[in-house]
């Protein structure tokens, strides 16, 4: 018994020492509470340990407006020790202002502050823990520490200075995210937050009508049309529900007069089964009242003669679960639905394709393809060091189960690593039994020319968002690669087929394919593309046949004699010039006269090239013209191909304007009274020229800054009156170089598009 009372005393005594220490230490409770035994990546135990974040205001946000928000991080159970630091982080793809610290009165004004003790240090990053996520806003605890429960509000677009707020991302998604991460031990070991805030962003109101229509048709056989309402930024606005009427419906049959869009259409609207019974060359045009719009859809050619028909592709682009926006199934949709593209292929960085991914991508090409209507190609994107062969789109003829790619970076699963091909011979070697395709290009990194596979490499991409790059053509033509030309959009905006650079983050317009073929089917737009039967586009649907002998683009063929080459264009637009090229020498240009002349003197001013080879390409051209001894009348842009891109009158004799390319051109025309001693100055942070006017004529002159990356400047007379849109003309060399000679042409619009048609190569007869 003695016994027991003193085990029952020394009980009494325990439970009122914890009594008592837990009384005295409630402060602490939660930091020396334990933790239950479940999963530590458990979403619940994960923001209890690390913290949770919220955005305000939370509301939808019209693409590319200003505006305010605030990210307010709590501190979870570890605190943020001294040094520690939280990381709020976009998708890199992302076009979200420049967020900035040093000037309080401009745009994209960033600042912090903690309901904590601790001072906190701002710095703005590039890149963020690891790829998708980019631009970053890196916040670091100093002179103190975070306990649990602080706060920190990180307000994007301060206005307390007077600035402008921050300019919200261009490209429409709904499910922006503000990832967080947090570094709550000074290690510079990142958590990313399971559950980071995220914004809805949607398009703005809409500022033009677009109509998609097919190439060519026969009399009287079915065609389709499309039609969709895009804001300034080339966003589809989805919630458009005004009516459209068509011009002269009465000509297409089947085509209603007018249509008022419904919810349920996401703001496009596809018209089936219309004819027009009389060959031709048909324009269909349509406009809105409200707002006040109007369109003119692209060429469609009626003939019975045409053996081939022209389709539309878009060879590249990546969605969300790799380094784009949107998921995948809306990125098939948008292909498929909105851009009106006739064939098309995802291309995701391998090493982001988890094998669940992969499969996706599989039932989603199986699922979406359909003869007649569109067909989609399972793929993907190549993605190894330029030093290991460099970007190639990968194109399988079939629902290939099994991908090769350059690496398993960013897959945490790695039970398909013994499949990796991390070189480019090693991906020669694993797809040579295949029927594939691949297309060397140039994005972030660029192909590497050493390496070359003629069977497989069929095409090379010349034209995406990233810019055009003439340097590769000429390259590779060079080295006597026999390819064909192909444009894609590299889209990472949810747009393919349709992709707008939104801010300077992407250099220009996504292109497009053009291929000969004559039905819409699978063998026949491979045979196609493997044949080079393709012509590239600046994303529009200009209409383009060459031919040399009667040899038509993509072939080969030996000849005695020098060739007659055949050149027939319809534009989207009026066309300024055709180019022929030899090999890398331009041996003749076809230029335009106005169809009905019209008084005074223009002169166009065009800059054009890139910053880099690389990473980086975007080159800023803002600056300025003067005209001395001169009035400039009118200033019209030229080739911008964004909204943040301009052209501004300042004064009747000075011009200035906000521009960038990326190996394209850029420029404005300028209409002008001039006298004698009128000298036209450039001023750009690329170069500066005086030019007197008296020694411009028709004939363009060049000033070369760089000639490795086309960097020049381009200055003529431009006669004013409107140009045709219809382009036919023969042309015949007076050489014919030993060898195997490439001959391809070059149509320009005056609207700054182009048409690149692939090559056909004439190999001179041994004598």
């Amino acid at each position: 018994m003695q016994f027991l009372r003193c085990v029952v005393v020394l009980l009494v005594v325990v439970i009122l020492f914890v009594v008592c220490c837990s009384g005295s230490s409630s402060g602490s409770q939660n930091v020396l509470e334990a933790y239950p035994p479940i999963d530590p990546m458990d979403p619940a135990l994960q923001a209890r340990l690390y913290g949770t974040a919220t955005i305000f205001p939370d509301e939808r946000v019209v693409a590319g407006r200003y505006g305010t928000w605030t990210v307010s991080y709590r501190v979870g159970d570890t605190g943020i020790d001294d040094g520690g630091q939280i990381m709020v982080s976009l998708r890199s793809v992302s076009d979200w202002g420049s967020f900035q610290i040093d000037d309080p009165t401009g745009a994209d004004y960033v600042t912090a502050r903690t309901t904590g003790n601790a001072v906190l240090n701002l710095r703005i990053s590039l890149w963020g823990k690891e790829r998708p996520w980019g631009r970053s806003i890196v916040v670091t605890v100093r002179e103190g520490y975070l306990e649990p429960g602080d706060e920190v509000i990180v307000t994007l677009g301060d206005r307390s200075a007077g600035g402008p707020g921050s300019r919200a991302q261009t490209i429409i998604d709904p499910r922006t995210t503000f990832k967080v991460f947090v570094d709550a031990f000074r290690t510079n070991h990142f958590v990313g937050l399971r559950h980071s805030p995220t914004l809805q962003v949607v398009p703005d109101e809409p500022i033009s009508l677009v109509l998609v229509n097919q190439s060519i048709a026969a009399p009287g056989e079915p065609f389709w049309l499309l039609a969709r309402t895009q804001d300034v930024w080339g966003n589809l606005v989805t919630d458009f529900t005004g009516e459209i009427f068509f011009d002269e419906a009465e000509k297409v049959e089947g085509l209603p007069k007018s249509y008022r869009f419904q919810p349920g259409d996401k703001g496009v609207r596809r018209f089936e089964n219309l004819r027009v019974r009389d060959p031709g060359l048909v324009f269909i045009r349509a406009r809105t009242t409200a707002p006040s719009l109007s369109a003119v859809g692209n060429p469609l050619l009626i003939t019975a003669e045409a053996k081939q028909k022209i389709y539309w592709g878009d060879t590249q682009g990546q969605s969300e679960e790799t380094v784009g926006s949107k998921s995948v199934e809306e990125y098939f949709w948008f292909a498929r639905e909105a851009a009106g593209l006739d064939f098309f292929s995802h291309q995701g960085n391998d090493f982001q394709i988890t094998p669940d991914f992969w499969e996706r991508l599989r039932r989603l090409v199986r699922e979406t393809s359909e003869s007649g209507r569109f067909i989609a190609f399972l793929g993907y994107e190549w993605s190894a060091n330029s030093a290991l062969g460099g970007d190639h789109n990968v194109l399988y003829y079939g629902n290939q189960p099994t991908i090769h790619r350059s690496g398993h970076w960013l897959i945490p699963d790695k039970s398909q690593q013994s499949t990796d091909a991390r070189h480019i011979n090693a991906l020669y070697q694993a797809l040579d039994a295949q029927k594939v395709m691949l297309i060397p290009h140039i994005g972030g990194r660029r192909a590497n020319t050493h390496y070359h596979q003629p069977r497989m490499e069929r095409l090379i991409e010349i034209y995406s968002v990233w810019g055009y790059f003439p340097w590769f053509i000429d390259d590779v033509l060079q080295r006597g690669w026999k390819v064909g030309f192909a444009g894609a959009s590299d889209d990472h905006r949810g747009q393919p087929g349709a992709s707008s650079p939104g801010k300077e983050d992407f250099g220009v317009y996504g292109g497009l394919t053009a291929v000969f073929a004559p039905v819409l089917t699978r063998d026949h737009l491979w045979e196609a593309l493997f044949n080079r039967s393709t012509y590239a586009t600046t994303g529009q649907r200009i209409l383009l046949w060459v031919d040399a002998d009667g040899h038509a683009m993509g072939q080969e063929y030996v000849a005695k004699v020098p060739p007659r080459i055949r050149v027939r264009a319809i534009g989207t637009a009026g066309i300024e010039r055709v180019e022929i090229k030899r090999l890398t020498e331009v041996v003749y240009t076809h230029w335009t006269d106005p169809v009905s002349p019209e008084p005074g003197r223009q002169i166009k001013v065009l800059w054009a090239g890139a910053k880099s080879r690389d990473r980086g390409k975007t080159l800023t051209w803002d600056g300025s013209l003067e005209l001395t001894r001169g009035t400039i009348r009118q200033a019209s842009p030229i080739a911008l191909d964004s909204p943040i891109e301009t052209v501004t009158l300042q004064s009747p004799h000075a011009v200035a304007w906000r521009s960038y390319t990326a190996g394209d051109f850029d420029g404005v025309l300028l209409d002008v009274k001039t006298q004698d001693g009128s000298v036209l100055e450039f001023h750009s942070p690329i170069t500066n020229l005086e030019v007197p006017l008296a020694s411009l004529t028709r004939e363009p002159r060049v000033f070369r800054v760089r000639e490795d990356l086309g960097q020049e400047i381009t200055m003529y007379e431009y006669p004013k009156g409107k140009r045709p849109v219809e382009v036919a003309f023969e042309y015949e060399d007076t050489c014919l170089p030993p060898g195997t000679t490439p001959y391809y042409v070059i149509v320009y619009q005056e609207d700054g598009a182009m048409a690149w048609s692939s090559p056909i190569f004439v190999t001179r007869a041994s004598q």
